[in-house]
């Protein structure tokens, strides 16, 4: 019965597009909130999203403040979540489908998977349902499709029996490849996973995923690490182009760079779930190694860890679970550094925003540092699995604040070349397109 009255909610905001009659009319396929929708609001600023079709959208304001007001009251990090789906952000409601039955049943699925099994197979049954609702809005005026890993299969087959062009934004590692990183991991750390590393459905979901490969005109993919991935699985690196991501300046107007005059010693930040795949073990380890008491470590986010593995990061450092995206400046604005020690991280968007709030971050070559960072100026990019690289930038930072502090601010530099209006005008003449100076800036002005 929520679910039902949840879906009114949504289904009052879900217009539907009126299809385009313009040259270049692109049909987004987003299952969640991806980068805060900067891929349809590049298309559209742009001048060429035909619609963006999607789960869940919270179009009013009121809504958006009863969930958060009810979020506080329940203790539900979902509903907050679920109120920053917003489509505020310059798209008009004509230019935006949701599908918010479909979407609050995959929610549903989600929260009731008790095994890594279980989370695969509702991941699958979303990506397949979810693909094929989308395949139904395409229609004459349609001139390509822009979709994303695992969720594009049923939409890129139905566009290719229409000639439509097919353009995947591989936002994951190939699922082979991660699974092997991963299980190396498990073997470094015996007793920390709280999953299966391999769920039993690996072979089916890489199957789906280089269909999706097979059939994409292009191959989008957002740093040279995951394009090494994606060409580990064979597919030419002709078929594949590297757009770097963009922050969305908007969601840190309020950000400040710190000072360091109101606290002693190192602040330092973890953000990201999966703590297996995202490398805490290794900051963890950094730590230990660097021994010094003025040092202070928070990490947000769901580790998805077992009782041992918390129990002895937690004597390291202040684990805040699950952080909402509109609680993240706070988190930002406390912080000196970013400790990013990903062994498989596509991108990583957190490295962005952390430089943007003038954080100096330290990331792992299998992150998108190598291709934001400028190394001893504005960051550190340190190899995998390298804890005592970790714990020589974490002492070359603490021992320096006048370095410090002169990295933030070429770290918050550096952040505005990747903003959301760049990332648009990349990703723009990656596929061929018109750009159109300013657009999304302006955009991004009215949001």
């Amino acid at each position: 019965m929520l679910a039902r009255c949840l879906a009114g909610v949504f289904l009052s905001g879900s217009d539907s597009a009126v299809p385009s009659d313009r040259e270049d009319a692109i049909l987004v396929a987003q299952l969640g909130a991806r980068r805060h929708y900067a891929v349809p609001l590049a298309f559209h600023a742009h001048g060429k999203l035909q619609r963006l079709c999607t789960d869940l959208l919270v179009h009013s304001q009121p809504i958006q403040r009863a969930l958060r007001l009810a979020s506080k009251l329940l203790g539900k990090a979902e509903l907050r979540r679920l109120a920053d789906r917003q489509s505020g952000i310059g798209l008009p409601r004509p230019r935006t489908r949701s599908f918010p039955l479909f979407g609050m049943q995959y929610k549903w699925r989600g929260q009731r998977a008790r095994s890594a099994q279980a989370r695969t197979a509702n991941w699958l049954w979303g990506g397949e349902r979810f693909a094929g609702l989308c395949a139904g809005q395409l229609d004459s005026s349609t001139s390509a499709v822009y979709a994303f890993t695992s969720a594009a299969l049923e939409l890129f087959q139905a566009a290719k029996r229409r000639g439509i062009a097919c353009w995947l934004d591989h936002a994951t590692a190939p699922r082979a490849f991660e699974v092997g990183l991963i299980q190396e991991e498990s073997r470094h750390f015996p007793g920390w996973s709280a999953r299966p590393v391999d769920d039993g459905l690996t072979d089916r979901y890489l199957d789906r995923q280089r269909a999706e490969l097979d059939l994409a005109d292009l191959i989008v993919c957002g740093s040279s690490f995951a394009k090494r991935a994606i060409e580990a699985e064979g597919v030419a690196s002709e078929r594949i182009v590297v757009v770097p991501l963009g922050v969305a300046d908007h969601l840190y107007s309020d950000r400040r760079l710190a000072t360091y005059e109101d606290h002693q010693g190192l602040r330092v930040l973890y953000v990201g779930g999966d703590g297996l795949r995202k490398g805490i073990g290794y900051l963890s380890q950094a730590l230990d190694a660097l021994g010094r008491d003025d040092v202070e470590v928070r990490a947000a986010g769901d580790l998805e860890l077992s009782r041992l593995a918390l129990s002895q990061l937690s004597s390291r450092m202040t684990l805040l679970g699950t952080v909402p995206r509109s609680e993240m400046p706070a988190l930002f604005r406390w912080a000196d550094v970013l400790v990013l020690p990903s062994i498989s991280d596509t991108f990583g968007m957190v490295i962005l925003e952390a430089m943007a709030a003038g954080l100096v971050v330290i990331a792992s070559e299998n992150t998108a540092a190598p291709d934001i960072l400028r190394h001893g100026k504005d960051g550190f990019v340190v190899p995998i699995r390298d804890p005592a690289a970790i714990t020589e930038a974490l002492r070359i930072l603490a021992s320096d604040h006048e370095l410090l502090r002169a990295m933030g601010r070429e770290a918050r530099e550096r952040a505005g070349e990747f903003t959301v209006s760049r990332y648009g005008e990349r990703l723009m003449a990656a596929l061929g397109l018109k750009v159109q100076d300013g657009a999304i800036a302006a955009a991004e002005a009215q949001g």
